[in-house]
């Protein structure tokens, strides 16, 4: 069986006032996902899929700081753009 554990939170630090909701769910593997439900009731997963075809469904990017990078295909998004020196 699953266990489900919900934890309601105030984005203070990214500048919001409105209350959300992290769901947390641990699989029959051991392994915890986190969920964040929206004001609608939206269920939304924090981690990124890779589009590439090459890696398939369920390929997963590492979230850096300034990056989400697939470590199997390579395939890297900047959130910042290089500063030119």
């Amino acid at each position: 069986p699953l266990a489900r554990a919900a934890l309601p939170f105030r984005s203070a630090i990214c500048g919001g006032t409105a209350a959300k909701m992290q769901i947390f769910v641990k699989t029959l593997t051991g392994k915890t996902i986190t969920l964040e439900v929206d004001e609608n009731g939206k269920i939304s997963r924090l981690r990124r899929e890779c589009p590439s075809d090459e890696c398939g469904a369920g390929v997963f990017m590492a979230s850096h700081f300034d990056r989400h990078y697939c470590g199997k295909c390579c395939l890297t998004y900047c959130f910042n753009k290089p500063e030119d020196k």
